[in-house]
C-alpha cells in the first residue's frame, strides 16, 4: 500500500493538471464577427438569413458554434464559415438573437456580440401538388421485339408506395428555390417562366433543389428512381392492361407535347395535356426528366425492388419521358430510356420529384 498510494496520488494529480491544460479559456485575439450578407437591405428581416463569420485569424479557427436564441443551432468545421438560417426552422416567433463562439486549435474560445434578426415568410410554402402512387408489382421495360435493346429484358419490379409531383417542377417553384438559396436563375429560352417546366437544369441542380425542398418540408424530397418513374408513368396499380404506349393513352396528341415535323414546338405550361390514370401530367413529352439512377445500356442485373441502380458504368444519369424537341416515334413511350451527362443543362430537360407516402 505504501507504494500504491503515491502512484494513485500522482495519477490523480496528473489528470487534474491535464484537465486544466485542456479546459477552454477565453481568447479574445480570435475576435469572431458575424455579418449578415443577405438580405442586403440592412433590415435583417427575411425568410432566410445568410451569414458569414470572420475573425482576425480565420485559419486559427478550429470550429464555429452558432447560437440562435442562446441555443446551439449548428457547428461549422470548414472554412469559409457561411450558413443559412431558414424560416422553416424558427417560424414560431418573429424576432431572434444570433451569436457565435469560435474555438482555436487549442480549444480556446472567443464570443461574438449578439445581433438581432427577424424571420418572416416572404415566400409561400412548397408549391407542389403530390399524387399518391400506391405500391405494387409491374413489368418494367419492353417485351422482346417491341422496343429498343436498352429496354430489355422486361422484368418484374416491386415498388413501395410513394408520392410524386403531379407535374414537372415549374419555373415558379424553381425560381423560389433560387431566390431562397441566392443562386442565379436558369435561362428560360425566351419561352417564359411561371407555369412552364424549369429547363436548363442539370442533375446536380435537381439534387440541390431536393435538399432545399427537404429542409422546407421536413420530409425527404428526392429524384424518383427509374423504376418509380416508369411505374408512375404506366399509371401505377391503376394502369390500363396492357399499359398504354404513352403515359395515359395510345394517342400521343392527347397526352404529350412533341415535335411533329410540321412546326417547331417549344415547352408548354405544365398540365395542359390530359393526365394518366393516376392524374400525373406530362410524363410523355414536354421535357426530359432526371432520375436518380446511373444509366446502363440494358436491364441485365437491374434491381427488382424499385431502388435506384447506383452501380456506375460511366457517368451518365437516367432521363425519361422524351421532350418537345423530339418526334414521338420512340422517345415518348413510357418504356423508353436514355442517359445524359449529369452536368449538362439543356433546353429540353427538367425534372420532377417524389417524397414519402
Amino acid at each position: 500500500m505504501k507504494i500504491i498510494i503515491p502512484i494513485i496520488i500522482l495519477f490523480v494529480l496528473s489528470n487534474i493538471i491535464s484537465c486544466k491544460r485542456n479546459s477552454p479559456t477565453e481568447n479574445n485575439t480570435i475576435s469572431p464577427e458575424v455579418k449578415i450578407i443577405l438580405p442586403a437591405d440592412n433590415t435583417n428581416e427575411a425568410d432566410s438569413i445568410f451569414i458569414e463569420i470572420s475573425a482576425k485569424d480565420d485559419r486559427g479557427i478550429d470550429k464555429i458554434e452558432i447560437y440562435v436564441d442562446n441555443k446551439i443551432d449548428t457547428v461549422l468545421n470548414q472554412y469559409p464559415y457561411k450558413y443559412y438560417i431558414l424560416y422553416k426552422k424558427y417560424s414560431n416567433s418573429y424576432s431572434h438573437t444570433l451569436s457565435v463562439i469560435a474555438y482555436d486549435i487549442n480549444n480556446n474560445f472567443a464570443k461574438s456580440s449578439q445581433i438581432q434578426f427577424s424571420l418572416i415568410s416572404r415566400f409561400p410554402e412548397l408549391l407542389v401538388e403530390w399524387i399518391v402512387a400506391d405500391g405494387g408489382t409491374f413489368d418494367m421495360g419492353s417485351e422482346n421485339g417491341t422496343g429498343l435493346f436498352e429496354e430489355y429484358p422486361q422484368h418484374k419490379v416491386t415498388v413501395k408506395s410513394f408520392k410524386i409531383c403531379k407535374t414537372e417542377v415549374t419555373f415558379d417553384l424553381y425560381d423560389q428555390f433560387c431566390r431562397e438559396t441566392f443562386r442565379s436563375k436558369p435561362n428560360d429560352g425566351g419561352w417564359g417562366r411561371t407555369s412552364m417546366p424549369a429547363i436548363n437544369v442539370n442533375w446536380f441542380d435537381a439534387k440541390e433543389f431536393c435538399a432545399w425542398a427537404s429542409l422546407k418540408t421536413g420530409k425527404i424530397v428526392r429524384l424518383p428512381t427509374e423504376a418509380e418513374w416508369e411505374f408512375a408513368a404506366q399509371g401505377g396499380i391503376k394502369a390500363h392492361k396492357p399499359h398504354y404506349i404513352y403515359s395515359g393513352s395510345d394517342n400521343i396528341d392527347s397526352v404529350s407535347w412533341y415535335y411533329n415535323y410540321i412546326e417547331l414546338y417549344s415547352p408548354h405550361p405544365v398540365a395542359t395535356k390530359t393526365g394518366n390514370e393516376l392524374g400525373i401530367h406530362d410524363m410523355s413529352g414536354n421535357v426530359w426528366e432526371w432520375c436518380e439512377d446511373f444509366y446502363h445500356s440494358d436491364y441485365d442485373g437491374a434491381p427488382t425492388d424499385g431502388s435506384a441502380w447506383l452501380s456506375p458504368i460511366g457517368i451518365y444519369r437516367i432521363v425519361r419521358g422524351g421532350s418537345w424537341y423530339y418526334g414521338y416515334n420512340t422517345n415518348h413511350r413510357v418504356a423508353h430510356r436514355a442517359g445524359y451527362s449529369p452536368g449538362s443543362r439543356e433546353v429540353a430537360t427538367g425534372f420532377r420529384v417524389v417524397t414519402e407516402p
